[in-house]
């Protein structure tokens, strides 16, 4: 039996998104997991813990229309290497995103909690 411990439920998927820390080149990173209060990413670097970070991409239509671009302000919450020590898993936290972005981003997690 699968218990969900978390008060947001976190979705999976396979998202490209840029990842902008101030005062360096963005980076391509791949989102794995996402909820209404953040994301899961993971990346080539190690991101310190407390550092904030744009992240930009695309939340799909739930009827397969266009998807919508967010670009959300967030904080590292946690970061580790992967167990095989290829790539970091990084769990980012939302602090700032804008409210049109925040509708999209509901929308379609009430769409996904409905295909559970």
């Amino acid at each position: 039996m699968f218990f969900e411990r978390r008060k947001i439920a976190r979705y999976t998927v396979s998202w490209p998104a840029s990842l902008e820390i101030l005062e360096r080149n963005p980076v391509s990173v791949r989102i794995r997991e996402i909820s209404l209060d953040g994301i899961s990413i993971v990346c080539d670097d190690l991101l310190d813990t407390g550092k904030r970070c744009d992240v930009t991409f695309i939340v799909p239509h739930p009827r397969g229309e266009l998807g919508r671009e967010i670009t959300a302000r967030c904080e590292v919450a946690r970061a580790a290497l992967s167990h095989d020590q290829n790539y970091h898993q990084v769990g980012l936290k939302f602090i700032a995103l804008a409210d049109v972005d925040s509708h999209a981003l509901t929308v379609f997690i009430e769409h996904l909690s409905q295909l559970k």
